[in-house]
């Protein structure tokens, strides 16, 4: 038995600390890297995979052989559910107690990266974790040079409210290794790519918010509602991913969701960019 799938019974045989679920739309070559860097490296506490295809528009059943084949479960939605949908789908086809959301285009770069989100969970007023991503580096094959995704920079180490009520990430571009970046924190909220929530919150909440499409804003409410039930939202960079981050912030769908956020949790949100400066 390989060093690597001894690695991935070893998480998988064991009662789950963490449901890892996977929101699928098309990109299998994505998918295939996220989930060989997954099963690369141990996780540091057991976890089970749930990957859910939204309608996929691409041929995805390669990959989901292989990702059957190390044990995760396949979900298909009969219709297109959007991102929160999806996740909420995922979710409720686990039963360990966190959940972890996870995009696609992210891959796990060191051991105990998961075990370091469970940590925070000691302290039972944790609700939501969040980690350190940063952007592809160069010599990765699905490297895409882009200004707006500078090679190996933050792409996410939490996220701050400007004056205008707007969420966005008080790092990015920045070096990884800044002080200012490796710094574990209390953040109003965190990005959904990869945010690990406590079940019994999840429940309560009721979960990601359906109003919302296309992956902008459900994770900011979420992290919110989370807050206004008692419970911290925490930033650790002692879990670190790449995350490719090809959303489309600037899309019409975006500048919707924005004005559905402000509708529904402006007058909760706190101004706190001034912490970050």
């Amino acid at each position: 038995m390989s060093k690597k799938r001894k690695r991935q019974t070893a998480t998988t045989n064991n009662k789950p600390v963490v449901d890892i679920v996977m929101p699928v739309y098309g990109q299998p070559e994505f998918l295939k890297c996220c989930l060989e860097s997954l099963y690369a490296h141990d996780a540091g506490v057991p976890y089970t995979v749930t990957l859910v295809d939204d309608v996929s528009p691409d041929e995805m059943g390669w990959v989901y052989d292989y990702a059957q084949s190390q044990g995760a479960r396949v979900i298909h939605n009969r219709k297109n559910k959007g991102f929160a949908g999806t996740c909420n789908t995922g979710a409720r086809n686990g039963k360990a107690p966190w959940v972890l959301l996870l995009n696609t285009d992210t891959l796990v770069i060191h051991d105990g990266w998961l075990a370091a989100m469970v940590d925070e969970g000691s302290d039972p007023k944790v609700g939501v974790v969040g980690c350190l991503l940063t952007f592809f580096p160069e010599n990765h094959p699905l490297y895409v040079e882009h200004p707006l995704r500078p090679a190996g920079k933050v792409q996410h180490s939490g996220v701050c409210f400007d004056i205008l009520g707007r969420p966005y990430h008080p790092f990015a571009s920045w070096s990884a290794d800044h002080p200012k970046v490796q710094q574990r924190r209390e953040m109003n909220t965190v990005t959904g790519a990869c945010l690990m929530a406590r079940r019994q919150l999840w429940r309560r909440i009721g979960g990601l918010e359906e109003s919302y499409s296309r992956g902008n804003f459900e994770d900011v409410e979420f992290c919110l509602r989370a807050r206004l039930a008692g419970f911290k939202v925490i930033y650790t960079p002692k879990a670190h991913l790449y995350h490719f981050a090809g959303g489309s912030n600037n899309s019409e769908t975006a500048k919707r969701n924005a004005q559905l956020f402000q509708l529904r949790m402006g007058p909760v949100v706190e101004y706190d960019e001034w912490k970050f400066l």
